[in-house]
């Protein structure tokens, strides 16, 4: 077949086939757009027909760009490789998937994505590929506790395996999950860093990786429970919190690998030989980066910290002479050590001044140790010094008298809290330029805080101490300073006006001194407060009106001052407001202020504990308050009812009416309340049954170790009989818990109570409860707490109740309760006042049974011998009584009846 062939020599036979060729690719075109999905998106113009004129003029055009000398020879842009990398590790594609694309061959692709592979480890390797240290693993404990309830849980290492893609067929679906390919994974290697932890009293050598069923019988691996029984509770838990932890981080895994492809298929573009090659640049200079050799110096200076300790440093040894490999190490390309952070170690000593000579180290963090002694001066002397974390010891003394200011000037962080030292604070700490952070809180420092330059400090706590007289006007020093933080002093005076007109302070924390005067903020200049704590001052006056012009103020704190008078009428207007606490004051007119507040329309918790002593309880079904969280207003002396205008929260969680005179019944409709977990009506005068609907409230009749109510600031709530009020330290959460003891409320206990398994205190202790204690109890496995002393209960406690294993304070006391005390479980930690005041009960806390029962024998034996004895006594006297009453009672009754008999 002949080239020429293919081509025309009639310019009309030509037009004729451009023209038909030009209505059948119109076709097609019609053809494709018909058949293709219509998507709701804005379509990308492309500009194709520029490509294809590019193409023609670089390699087709009579005179091309690129002749055949040039063909194909023009190198390829790092942006080109770079976005042929970052394709392969997103999408997993093979290396010659963009080839027609990028004009890039398979080699050059594969070198592409391991060069840019090495550059990253190159940069953030140290950082984020390194062995993790022990105080990686201590924190990673810690964060699985918190978030999984699994005390030294390392990971679920079912989103690390690899499927074994051409497994033998003898081991095919045999060691798989019904949700996964039928092949089997790989396990490399089932070893667990040597990380303890104590978990119920019981140390364990290293963590632990959750599994299912298809993993070895390894000690490392934790598997969970195939099939628990119905009513093996403990076990229903288990396995759910197993499961749903290593679905958790199964989830958190599989979005990285949707996010990088190239995690799924990790050796698509390398071949064996690239996998070991030894001459390879990069992993040489990564591998140096990744494990540098440890400075000399710097290896005997940790080495002889390590010898003057009084106690071991877990993962430090000196068998190895690279001190970077060492847990807790930090060291730079040149192996010097740059960071030594050994927080929670244990440790016992003092610290050494040798440390100083560590001349690159740039974070030192030995904080929640047992370190005593004095802080060595020559610490701040390390140039290059930027956090310093000395706090939770036993440091004492007082600070270096001097410092050389010029070599310290790049320390940031500055933590020395929860230690003993003493003396003033310094000025010049004040002068470091690049301090921001300096915590100094629950020590034993006196005197007064002195600055007369400007300073950089951002966050300032000097609280727990002893420091006393004014504070100082000096403020104006502190430009940048958003936190401040001074409680628990011996601070007097009033506040200075300096602080007052700060427009940097954010958080503002005075409580527990003894400030006086009157509250006057500058909110026109105080645009950035979030916070105001004044609790327990000596503060008079009303509360300020202008307030709500703080634009940003979201938490109010004026608890214990000597303010009268009641909530401001522009409270009205403070939608800012979300947390307001006006415990222990002398305010008056409780239904006034609580219109007033019902239109702060983002405030969640209000505390108003011994505050509007004496007034009654607002009964005004017109209150609404729709996004309140928290209600607490105990030991207020109110009368009155529960009110009706409870019914419209629907976003309480808290409600505390403790220690007042209301009366009544408890209304059914708390028990609809849609968040409520905690609810405290003891020390009442209520009255009547508990209503069933109680035993309906939504969010205790499911587990869920999340709806503890959890409130950011604190608050005042009685704890002691006698209605003490404490205050408790923020971030307190309460249980769910249902306590509506010392009141009068009669009827039985309903069984339904036994539904409310999330709950954790039951308090019903004092009142008039008659019938059996349910057995459906046994189902309360939430349960820490429960209460049923002093009222008129009757019939046996449930066997059942031993089940309970996490009752750690139970009582029964004065009631009417017989049979015997049940044995086992967490009864056995029961003192005898649990169970006394029952004098039918008999058990191990109260009464042998044995001997009881003999003493029972011997005095029914002592009544059937006096009754023998003084039988022809009682007998004679009996028949005197009898005969008696015939002849004065029935005798004359007959008479009267035969009268009436005539009569008729």
């Amino acid at each position: 077949m002949y080239s020429d062939q293919f081509f025309y020599t009639s310019l009309d036979v030509e037009d004729e086939v451009n023209s038909e060729f030009a209505m059948f690719t119109e076709a097609c075109q019609a053809a494709y757009e018909a058949s293709k999905p219509k998507l709701q998106r804005t379509p990308v113009e492309r500009d194709r027909y520029g490509a294809h004129d590019r193409l023609v003029m670089a390699y087709f055009f009579e005179h091309p760009q690129y002749d055949e000398t040039t063909f194909r020879k023009v190198g390829i842009s790092s942006l080109m490789k770079c976005t042929f990398a970052i394709h392969q590790m997103t999408y997993g594609a093979v290396p010659n998937s963009l080839d027609e694309y990028l004009q890039m061959g398979v080699t050059t692709a594969r070198d592409s994505l391991r060069i840019f592979c090495k550059v990253i480890m190159n940069l953030y390797g140290k950082e984020f590929l390194r062995k993790p240290t022990y105080t990686d693993m201590e924190k990673l404990y810690v964060y699985h506790d918190e978030k999984h309830v699994f005390l030294g849980m390392l990971e679920n290492i079912d989103c690390t395996d690899w499927p074994w893609a051409n497994c033998p067929l003898a081991y095919i679906a045999q060691f798989c999950r019904g949700d996964h390919e039928p092949n089997p994974f790989i396990l490399l290697e089932g070893r667990a860093p040597d990380v303890p932890f104590v978990a119920n009293n019981v140390p364990y050598k290293r963590g632990y990786y959750l599994t299912d069923g298809i993993y070895p019988q390894w000690s490392v691996l934790i598997k969970s429970i195939k099939n628990p029984g119905r009513s093996d509770h403990k076990r229903i838990l288990y396995k759910t919190k197993h499961e749903a932890a290593r679905k958790d981080v199964e989830r958190a895994f599989d979005v990285l690998k949707q996010k990088w492809k190239l995690i799924k298929y990790p050796a698509r573009g390398m071949s064996r030989k690239e996998q070991h090659r030894d001459d390879d640049p990069y992993s040489n200079l990564t591998q140096a980066q990744l494990n540098p050799l440890c400075n000399s110096n710097d290896s005997v200076v940790l080495k002889s910290f390590m010898n003057v300790m009084d106690s071991a440093i877990d993962g430090w040894t000196t068998n190895s002479s690279n001190c970077c490999d060492w847990d807790g190490v930090t060291c730079n390309l040149d192996g010097k050590v740059v960071k030594l952070e050994l927080s929670k170690k244990r440790l016992v000593g003092t610290l050494v001044e040798s440390l100083s000579s560590l001349d690159q180290l740039k974070t030192l963090n030995i904080s929640r140790n047992l370190f005593k002694g004095k802080v060595p001066s020559l610490l701040f002397h390390l140039k290059y010094l930027e956090v310093l974390d000395l706090s939770s010891n036993e440091f004492s003394e007082g600070f270096p008298d001097s410092v050389d200011l010029p070599r310290i000037e790049v320390l940031m962080h500055l933590l020395l809290d929860a230690n003993l030292v003493s003396g003033i604070i310094p000025e010049y700490l004040f002068r470091l330029p690049r301090l921001v952070k300096l915590l100094l809180q629950d020590n034993m420092i006196v005197g007064q805080l002195q600055n007369s330059i400007p300073s950089n400090l951002v966050y300032l706590d000097v609280s727990l101490n002893l420091i006393s007289g004014d504070l100082p006007d000096f403020f104006h020093t502190f430009p940048n300073l958003s936190y401040f933080a001074a409680h628990s002093n011996n601070i007097g005076g009033r506040i200075p006006v300096s602080l007052l007109n700060s427009g940097s302070i954010s958080s503002l924390i005075l409580r527990n001194n003894s400030f006086s005067g009157l509250i006057r903020l500058n909110c026109s200049a105080m645009v950035n407060l979030e916070l105001l704590d004044l609790t327990d001052n000596k503060f008079i006056g009303t509360i300020p009106d202008n307030l709500p012009t703080c634009q940003s103020l979201k938490v109010i704190d004026l608890g214990g001052n000597n303010l009268t008078g009641q909530i401001p009428e522009s409270f009205k207007l403070f939608d800012s407001l979300a947390y307001l606490s006006l415990s222990m004051c002398n305010l008056k007119n409780l239904s006034g202020s609580l219109e007033i507040l019902q239109h702060c329309s983002n405030l969640t918790t209000l505390v108003l504990s011994r505050s509007f002593d004496n007034e009654e309880m607002p009964y005004d079904s017109n209150l609404q308050f729709k996004m309140l969280k928290t209600f607490v207003i105990p030991s207020c002396k109110l009368t009155g009812m529960i009110p009706v205008w409870l019914n419209g929260l629907t976003k309480l969680r808290m409600l505390d009416l403790s220690w007042n005179q209301l009366s009544g019944h408890i209304p059914p409709f708390v028990g609809n309340l849609p968040s409520l977990i905690y609810l405290d009506l003891s020390n009442n005068f209520l009255k009547g049954e508990i209503p069933k609907s109680l035993t309906e409230i939504p969010d205790l009749l499911y587990r869920n170790i999340s709806l503890e109510v959890s409130l950011e600031y604190a608050i005042f709530m009685k704890r002691s009989t006698n209605g003490t009020v404490l205050r408790y330290s923020y971030g307190v959460r309460f249980p769910p818990t249902l306590d509506l003891s010392n009141n009068f409320l009669t009827g039985p206990i309903w069984p339904e109570f036994g539904n409310l398994i999330n709950l954790h205190v039951l308090n019903l202790k004092y009142n008039e409860l008659s019938g059996n204690i349910p057995s459906s109890f046994e189902n309360l496995t939430c349960i820490e707490n429960m209460d049923l002393s002093h009222n008129d209960l009757s019939g046996e406690i449930p066997v059942s109740l031993v089940k309970l294993g996490m009752l750690s304070k139970f009582s029964v006391a004065y009631n009417n309760l017989t049979g015997l005390i049940p044995s086992g479980g967490q009864f056995s930690t029961f003192s005898a006042s649990s169970f006394e005041g029952n004098p039918g009960l008999c058990g191990e806390f109260v009464l042998s049974c044995e001997k009881g029962h003999q003493s029972l024998k011997a005095r029914v034996s002592e009544i059937e011998e006096d009754l023998i004895e003084s039988f022809p006594i009682l007998t004679g006297f009996g028949i005197g009584f009898i005969f008696t009453v015939i002849l004065f009672l029935v005798v004359p009754r007959i008479r009267d009846t035969e009268k009436l008999d005539k009569f008729e």
